[in-house]
């Protein structure tokens, strides 16, 4: 039942106290939290079946969990620790990601008491800043539990246990500090990977490694943190090889700043068409020139007549005006001279 002959079994609580205990080396490595408006996202350990509850290891502060490897690059959001039934946390807890080959601590936060922590799943959750987790890096996350009331368990000696695929379970893990009590500290002893299971992280993930998650990331598959965006087509640059054409991802058969559109329909695009507004293989004198680029035929001739364009009217205009004249010059006695055209060659005499 017990990994060991340390370990102090508790299956049951303890009785609950509101007063903190003393954590003044936890919270010395406490990270300011951020807003709770991160995004969570999925769970690294999601279930584990059958296992013992334990209070602690060494009953004098223990820093417990598990070691891990990413294998793709995710993004941390939140961290958290189990709750065992689920109602409530007897008091706070420190857990944190470490950095397993330089034993750096990345990342930390404090679970808080009772019901503040929002639950998901079996664990009680608080968020960080964003924490990339590179694939196929060493990394451990712990808790800390107290030397002492208030008490919550942790669980080992588990059957199974799922993981998301994206994290691989290595060891379990704990601290070999023999303080009186012992700080929230890197937990470098290994164990078997069947536990320890008290804390546990939500992340998002992150395909391209660039610390943008790929919800969010306008190149998911291209690594570009600055995230670039010349034309604002929501495509980033380092994946838009049209950088300056909202329209366009990629040149096409046009180009960049031309679309790759069949306007007339003839399946030619307008960027090689001669004619984009008609058909240029239409050829009706066949004189290899398109008939939508020959000039314009010319259009009927008019009958050069009377009133043909251009043609002044002056015949019928003028023989009125002839014959007013002549009665005029009569009715005043004046010689007409001689018309011609009139017939006979006599004059015409002033007077009746």
């Amino acid at each position: 039942m017990s990994t060991g002959p340390r370990h102090a079994s508790n299956r049951s609580r303890c009785a609950r106290s509101s007063a903190p205990p003393d954590v003044a080396v936890v919270l010395a490595l406490f990270v300011t939290l951020v807003p709770a408006a991160i995004a969570r996202g999925q769970a690294a350990v999601l279930s584990f079946t059958d296992g013992t509850q334990f209070a602690s290891f060494d009953s004098n502060g223990d820093t417990l969990g598990w070691y891990f490897n990413p294998g793709e690059p995710v993004i941390v959001t939140h961290m958290g620790f189990w709750d065992a039934d689920q109602d409530g946390l007897a008091g706070l807890h420190a857990v944190g990601i470490w950095d397993e080959d330089s034993q750096m601590l990345l990342a930390s936060v404090i679970v808080k008491a009772g019901t503040d922590s929002p639950l998901t799943g079996e664990w009680r959750y608080e968020p960080i800043a964003p924490l990339p987790l590179a694939a196929g890096n060493k990394y451990v996350i712990g808790a800390y539990y107290n030397p002492g009331a208030p008490v919550d368990n942790y669980i080992a000696n588990v059957t199974s246990v799922a993981t998301s695929p994206e994290v691989v379970l290595t060891a379990s893990a704990r601290d070999e500090l023999a303080g009186d009590p012992n700080p929230f500290t890197f937990p470098n002893v290994k164990g078997a990977a069947n536990g320890r299971f008290g804390p546990n992280f939500l992340f998002i993930l992150d395909a391209d490694g660039d610390a943008v998650a790929d919800a969010d990331d306008n190149c998911p598959e291209v690594a570009n943190p600055a995230q670039e965006d010349a034309d604002t087509d929501d495509f980033g640059d380092a994946c838009d090889d049209c950088p300056d054409d909202p329209a366009k991802t990629e040149p096409g058969d046009c180009g960049c700043g031309m679309a790759d559109t069949d306007t007339d329909g003839d399946s030619v695009l307008d960027c090689d068409d001669q004619c984009a507004d008609a058909d240029d293989t239409l050829d009706a004198n066949g004189n290899g020139t398109p008939d939508c680029l020959e000039p314009p035929p010319p259009g009927p001739q008019a009958d050069p007549g009377c009133c043909a364009p251009g043609v002044f009217p002056t015949v019928g205009l003028l023989t009125p005006l002839v014959l007013a004249g002549w009665k005029m010059r009569r009715r005043h006695g004046a010689r007409i001279p001689p018309q011609r055209g009139l017939g006979g060659g006599g004059q015409a005499r002033g007077g009746d």
